[in-house]
Formats: structure tokens, C-alpha cells, sequence
């Protein structure tokens, strides 16, 4: 075996100088790179990776090797896990609603629907939720023009006052 050291100056995080060795090592003609820190003779080869212990219980995945094998194994599986959900909507719908004091429905359910957006067009507090929503159960729209509020779900929405009528505007996303 024969050796072939090379130095370089170096500097830290903390920019202080250090020298850094590499060695390249020849067995029998066959290369390999082996970076060393300091010097070849007192330090341990620096192999990536191989630092900390590893987890107990877990398998490594199948098909790699390595780094570079974990982290795709790792990648496959959360990449079917989490999935990717396209942002936006292909579809948007918007319409005016006269709500009065009995569950008045703005929507009806949407299987595939992002969400429902209403906004307040009046003065009048509008309660909203399901069918059987009442003015002490629903979420709070407040009697302000221009409130609006979020609803993150494909079931039918209903919105009620305590008395009068308000108009709201409903966008739909799906």
C-alpha cells in the first residue's frame, strides 16, 4: 500500500485556521479517497455519516445502501404517507343567500370541496353550521359588512339570525 498526503489550509465556522490532510491510498492498484482531519497518522478517517448510533427497532429499508439508501427509503415512505395536494381549486362558485331566522342553508354538500368562504354583506350577526344551527350553537359571523369566514369541509353549510334576514355572499372552492 502506498500513500499520497496532500494539505490544505482551512478555517472553521469560528474562522479558526486549521490544516486539513487528504490522503489517497493505493492497495494493489485499486484507488480509494480517504479525507483525514489534521494528520493521516493521528486521526481516524472522517467517513460520512457515521456519526451518532443507530435507532433501535427500526429496519433499514430494502434496495439502497448507506446515507443515500435511508434517506430514499425514508422519502418513499413519506412521500406515500403525507402525499402531495395540489394548491387551489379547479372550481369556484359564488352566490348570495337571504338568511332568516330558521337554518337557512348556503350551500348544499360537495363531495371534493375545499372550503366555503361567506361574507357578511350587512350589519346583522349570522350564525353558521349544519342543519339544526342555532343562534347559541353556531359559529359566530359577525354583523359587520365584509366579515367573512372559512369553512374547510364538503358537508352542506347552513347559516341563521336571531331575527330579521341578512344577506351573505358564498364562495365555494372544489
Amino acid at each position: 500500500m502506498t500513500a499520497t498526503n496532500t494539505t490544505v489550509s482551512a478555517k472553521d465556522g469560528n474562522t479558526t485556521s486549521f490544516t486539513m490532510a487528504f490522503a489517497t491510498e493505493s492497495v494493489s492498484g485499486a484507488k480509494a479517497a480517504v479525507n483525514y482531519l489534521k494528520s493521516p497518522s493521528t486521526e481516524n478517517p472522517v467517513e460520512p455519516a457515521q456519526d451518532g448510533v443507530d435507532a433501535t427497532g427500526i429496519t433499514a429499508p430494502t434496495g439502497g445502501s448507506g446515507i443515500r439508501g435511508w434517506l430514499s427509503g425514508i422519502y418513499s415512505l413519506l412521500s406515500n404517507v403525507l402525499g402531495v395536494k395540489e394548491v387551489g381549486s379547479s372550481n369556484w362558485a359564488t352566490t348570495q343567500v337571504s338568511v332568516t331566522n330558521a337554518a337557512t342553508q348556503l350551500v348544499a354538500a360537495r363531495a371534493g370541496r375545499q372550503g366555503v368562504v361567506v361574507t357578511n354583506l350587512g350589519t346583522t350577526p349570522v350564525y353558521l353550521g349544519g342543519s339544526g344551527v342555532t343562534t347559541a350553537t353556531g359559529a359566530f359571523l359577525p354583523g359587520v359588512a365584509g366579515a367573512s369566514k372559512t369553512i374547510p369541509a364538503a358537508t352542506a353549510v347552513y347559516g341563521i339570525v336571531g331575527t330579521g334576514t341578512q344577506n351573505v355572499s358564498v364562495e365555494e372552492l372544489y
